[in-house]
């Protein structure tokens, strides 16, 4: 049995050194690809640390540096330039996309694009940089600004092709510049107005006559806008046209329109280049997850309007990693490429075929008739991927997994369609491969999705890919940071990241929520012993599940653990409970409770106000701590009953002689509020976000040093000081 389990260890082992290696090279593969495109690009996360950075941006930015990973963004783009960037920063890290220009360096030019990143709850967990040098293109628009100011004619000598409309005759001129642009020789052209109107797009003219009917009729001030003209060769050169009317009579009736031509299709190839990199697979060429979002969300809007029935698809090969193995990198891309060319001319025109990495892709099926429309598609592809590729001198064949969830039968949102489709791939992988399976979305499917939830998290706690957060808590007062609350997260090897709402609640009622608390009481332990280490003497917080609160032995195991911890002032842990968790066996919490005092740990009343307890159970519960939940503090300046029940829990917590803390403080207005009605503790994201435990002694100095709290909560003097505040019931 030992054996087995070394064994099986080693295969994990193993597996795990695999995964990493392909990540790796993977990686590697799309850093190189976005190293060599002519543009700025950069992933900042919450926090404004530099997730990377392609070469042009640290050529741009930190020409002396090797690598931005990690750097603060301010520390990088220095004072200046980061007070410029700052307020289209923060509309990015609230989920909105920014482009503006601005000239970072003198007489340079760059549009600088932010994308925010969403996780899979909607969060914004960072956002992408996307630069352009527009410098050249600046020059352009001031010379041509320049040139528009002392000539009312056309001139010749510049790198812009120069027109002029005699409107009385329709005679149409243009200088050798503008014919040159489209592969004329100068003077080859002689056209007036209809023949040009023949030059441009279909697509484009009416957009252009508008353009010029809006300019003759005086509805817009300036005539400016983007066409594409016919080439002699019969190409097509997208062309910035610019102008206005520089004659009139008497009677103010236009008689010449000038203007200039200047050929904008590298800088449209370019953009092209760079909504290709962020919208398509590197490989494959098909639209990638962004891409795929929007495509979704278009799919459904279309099939609610229309009574349309769709389907949204996820397709993983089976056994791609024995072909990888057996024949290298090279030849498994190829397949790939292979096995998408083929899935692709199966499906229908409105059908979208997407890759979201590895050998995993979606399929979205629209404009179904019917359920059995959709299956004789599933049916479809599962018989060509079954088909052998040639690749090289190899004939490669292999089968697909197919998970499906029809719309609107399954009426979820864009996001949890895909979840349901892959979960369904995931059964069909499991009973037996090479098949597809229809999303069921009734409780027996729903509880398999948990089991399954509940073996990834086990594997996770095994594999120790869980790690706490610390969010200060601080006395608005006098700028005191007096404590820390733990938050637990998962450093997924797939998905990155994860807060603790994308998996915690799977675990309430189940046997890993004892485990896991433990480990998180443990952690937080050996933290408060590192800090005491590096001259930081500061108390942990900690959140308690009911399931883990009220077992038998819970204390023993709580003063075991504490026992392992000697250097470790049990004053300094804190356990936080939810208020309906305490209430709902009130004698067993408080004897509970009571015990775990005796070992010297404190106790606090999470998200107060939440629950149904009343004014006997507050009495009987032996807590120091009130913790006004972040629902009521987040809206108390607009909501006159959440601001109600602030003032009610602050005024009980004075009458029961508890501290009161309040959590989801965002703003200073929320800071001076509480500080008006006698609540001084606080904690959320207008003090700090949670943070990796390496930057708290780093933020606390920097707390203290920049005295932010003296703005959060108006000391004496200062601008919110003066402000009308808050009326407290009563004073504290």
């Amino acid at each position: 049995a030992q054996r087995s389990i070394k064994d099986q260890n080693l295969l994990l082992e193993q597996r795990v050194t695999e995964r990493t290696a392909l990540l790796a090279d993977r990686e590697s593969h799309l850093r190189s690809v976005i190293d060599n495109v002519p543009a700025m690009i950069a992933f900042v996360d919450a926090d404004q640390r530099y997730g990377f950075a392609n070469t042009r941006y640290q050529l741009t930015f930190a020409p002396g540096d090797r690598d931005l990973t990690g750097r603060a963004v301010c520390e990088v783009l220095g004072d200046v330039r980061y007070g410029i960037a700052k307020p289209l920063i923060e509309r990015a890290l609230q989920g909105q996309s920014t482009t503006y220009d601005w000239e970072p360096f003198p007489g340079v030019w760059q549009v600088i694009q932010y994308e925010p990143k969403f996780n899979a709850a909607g969060g914004v967990e960072g956002y992408y940089v996307l630069g352009t040098d527009i410098t050249e293109r600046r020059k352009m628009e001031a010379a041509l600004r320049a040139s528009e100011a002392r000539l009312s004619r056309v001139l010749e000598g510049a790198d812009q092709g120069y027109w002029d409309w005699d409107l009385q005759t329709d005679h149409f001129q243009v200088s050798a510049r503008w014919e040159t642009m489209l592969g004329y020789n100068p003077g080859e052209m002689k056209i007036d107005v209809t023949q040009w109107a023949t030059l441009i797009h279909p697509d484009d003219l009416p957009k252009a006559m508008r353009a010029i009917e809006d300019h003759m009729t005086g509805l817009s001030s300036k005539h400016e806008f983007e066409l594409r003209v016919r080439t002699k060769d019969g190409g097509w050169r997208w062309i910035l046209t610019r102008g206005g009317i520089v004659q009139r009579s008497s009677a103010g009736v236009p008689l010449v329109m000038s203007g200039t031509h200047t050929d904008i299709t590298r800088a449209k190839a370019h953009a092209s280049e760079l909504d290709h990199v962020a919208h398509y697979d590197v490989l494959t060429g098909l639209p990638n997850r962004r891409l795929l979002s929007d495509r979704l969300q278009q799919m459904i809007l279309r099939a609610d309007r229309h009574g349309w029935q769709s389907a949204v698809c996820v397709l993983d090969l089976d056994e791609f990693k024995r072909i990888n193995d057996q024949h290298g990198r090279e030849v498994g891309d190829r397949f790939l490429l292979g096995i998408a060319e083929n899935v692709k001319a199966v499906l229908r025109g409105e059908d979208t075929l997407a890759r979201l990495g590895g050998d995993e892709f979606v399929v979205l099926l629209s404009e179904l008739g019917s359920a059995e429309a959709g299956v004789q598609v599933l049916e479809r592809i599962l018989d060509t991927v079954r088909q052998p590729i040639q690749v090289g001198e190899h004939h490669l064949s292999t089968s697909a997994s197919i998970g499906a969830s029809l719309y609107p039968a399954d009426h979820a949102d864009p996001d949890t369609l895909l979840r349901h489709a892959d979960h369904a791939m995931l059964l069909a992988k499991q009973g037996g491969k090479n098949r597809y399976q229809l999303f069921d979305p009734e409780t027996d499917r729903l509880t398999q999705l948990r089991l399954e939830q509940l073996h990834q998290l086990e594997e996770a706690m095994n594999l120790d890919e869980f790690v706490l957060f610390y969010q200060p808590k601080v006395d608005l007062s006098n700028g005191q940071v007096i404590g820390a609350e733990a938050l637990i997260r998962w450093r997924h090897p797939e998905r990155g990241l994860l807060s603790p709402g994308e998996f915690l609640p799977c675990l309430h009622g189940s046997d890993l929520e004892q485990p896991l608390g433990e480990w998180v009481i443990k952690t937080a332990l050996r933290q408060i012993e590192t800090w005491a280490a590096q001259g930081l003497d500061l108390p942990i917080s900690v959140n308690v599940s009911a399931h883990h609160l009220m077992r038998p032995d819970f204390c023993d195991r709580l003063a075991l653990t504490l026992g392992r911890h000697p250097g470790v002032r049990p004053s300094n842990l804190e356990l936080e409970v939810l208020e309906t968790a305490a209430i709902a066996d009130m004698q067993k919490a408080v004897d509970t409770l009571n015990q775990c005092l005796a070992l010297g740990v404190g106790f606090s009343l999470d998200d107060f106000g939440t629950g149904y307890s009343s004014l006997t159970y507050l009495r009987k519960l032996p807590v120091q701590t009130l913790k006004i939940d972040q629902s009521f503090v987040r809206d108390m300046l607009t909501d006159q009953d959440d601001l109600s029940i602030v003032q009610g829990v602050i005024q009980l917590a004075a009458a029961f002689r508890r501290r009161v803390i309040a959590e989801g403080v965002e703003t200073m207005e929320h800071g001076a509020a509480l500080r008006a009605m006698g609540c001084h503790l606080a904690q959320g994201y207008g003090i700090a976000r949670p943070m990796p435990a390496a930057d708290l002694p780093g933020w606390c100095r920097q707390w203290q040093r920049d005295g932010i709290w003296r703005s959060l909560c108006g000391g004496p003097g200062s601008e919110i000081d003066q402000r009308p505040s808050v009326e407290p019931l009563t004073q504290h």
